[in-house]
């Protein structure tokens, strides 16, 4: 395939290989492309880029990798990619190749993959570390590691160290830059549409699996690439899981389906949850679970902001809904009771949202508190260019005896993307309604 050469410019890859190398000091780099898993006999699973691959070179094929030789000004980028085959391409499709690749990649040498292990210890020499994403690919990461482990200890001109390198490129990739923040919009815009066009025919959908499907479509007729993730489509009760896969239950009136999909362009990722009622108004119980997520929805999202941390965030949702419930009757107080007790994690068991990009569940980089102990970006000040999901929910399992029988069964999530921009915020996902009459009319 020759799809490699996407919407982002080689001039923005370039730049981003000379961030890394510049990031390295005096170490050697290496980002290797995903394996292409078998899933029969003689067929392969959907191949999927490697994203930190991607976002340095634009390549999505397999069988390819970038090493970046970092030495101040003397850095040395080397890009591998497949070898040509007559055979295979008539089969699969026609692959970049080594000449292709020099013509468009603004690199110092490109060679065919096949001859990357002989040249290994020639590219790490003269080098003191290693960076690479172990689990990637197994097979390289013994073969690195190999380099480190003489018997008699380090020897002399060769590395001695090996780095994650995910922490530099997760800090690279967490701050947007403005094209990729045009690849989101668009598909936030891209998954809206396809929404507001499916949901008016959900109530003709007989199975959860057929809805999915009705849906994907949508997504290509508007202009998506992929999808973001494995649709989730939960009809009644089955809302209540939270990553519940699309099956044979029924699409039945009156019910709600908690619909989570979403569409890719460009490879860069959307990611929307709506809960919808079947062919009628949402019920009495229905309604007053919709709200208290709602109001926990809009309260997050209004407090989005630079400075403000995502997990801050999370906890405002806790006490929004919290206080959503007590206030409606469906959970006994007070809302400071749940909270501190905990007993709240049995019906809102998820964080508000996650970092949103190349990946539906994006990278980001780690922090150090004071003690210098390492700590998730969610207590990280959000900055202008952070992504992110905020995507509050209330499940209560239809055996739950807690709750009073109407709300049993009932599982309610609504996700919106935002943006963090230097005066607050934007909803990249602005374009399709949260609001529950207005859900009511679309459906």
């Amino acid at each position: 395939m020759i799809e490699s050469l996407g919407p982002v410019s080689e001039t923005h890859h370039s730049r981003r290989r000379k961030r890394l190398a510049d990031a390295i000091g005096d170490g050697v780099a290496f980002l290797f492309s995903n394996p292409h898993h078998p899933s029969t006999r003689d067929q392969l699973l959907p191949y999927r880029l490697n994203s930190d691959l991607y976002y340095f070179t634009g390549l999505v094929e397999p069988e390819s990798a970038l090493i970046i030789r970092g030495a101040g000004g003397r850095a040395q980028t080397l890009l591998f990619v497949r070898d040509r085959d007559a055979t295979r391409e008539q089969w699969e499709g026609k692959r970049l190749g080594v000449r292709r690749a020099k013509t468009h990649f603004k690199v110092d040498e490109v060679h065919e993959f096949s001859k990357l292990g002989s040249m290994l210890r020639d590219i790490v020499a003269g080098h003191s570390t290693i960076y690479c994403s172990p689990g990637v690919r197994p097979e390289w990461d013994r073969r690195l590691l190999e380099l480190l482990q003489a018997s008699a200890g380090p020897t002399i001109n060769f590395p001695y160290r090996l780095i994650d390198l995910r922490v530099i490129t997760g800090e690279m990739r967490w701050i947007k830059e403005s094209t990729e923040i045009q690849l989101l919009r668009r598909a936030g815009s891209i998954t809206a549409q396809a929404y507001k066009d499916f949901l008016p025919r959900l109530k003709e959908m007989k199975t959860e699996l057929h809805a999915a499907r009705e849906l994907e479509a949508s997504f290509v007729k508007f202009g998506g690439d992929g999808l973001a993730y494995d649709s989730i489509v939960a009809a009644g009760k089955n809302g209540t899981c939270l990553h519940h896969p699309p099956g044979q239950s029924p699409i039945r009136r009156k019910e709600t389906v908690l619909i989570d999909a979403a569409a890719t362009f460009g490879h860069y990722c959307s990611d929307i949850t709506r809960t919808v009622p079947v062919g009628a108004p949402f019920s009495p119980a229905q309604a007053a679970v919709y709200d208290v997520v709602l109001a926990a929805n809009k309260a997050v999202i209004k407090r989005s902001r630079p400075r403000v941390t995502l997990d801050e965030l999370h906890r405002l949702s806790v006490q929004e809904i919290a206080k959503g419930l007590v206030a409606a009757k469906i959970v006994k107080g007070p809302a400071s009771a749940q909270i501190l007790s905990g007993k709240y994690t049995r019906y809102y068991m998820h964080r508000v949202g996650h970092w949103l990009g190349l990946d539906v569940h994006d990278t980001a980089p780690t922090i150090s508190n004071k003690n210098g102990l390492s700590l998730s970006a969610q207590f990280r000040p959000l900055e202008p260019g952070c992504v992110f999901t905020v995507e509050p929910g209330v499940y209560f399992d239809a055996n739950d005896e807690s709750v009073a029988k109407e709300f049993r069964g009932i599982g309610v999530r609504i996700e919106d993307n935002v943006l963090i921009t230097p005066q607050g915020r934007e909803v990249l996902t602005a374009e399709l309604t949260n609001e529950r009459l207005e859900i009511e009319r679309l459906c």
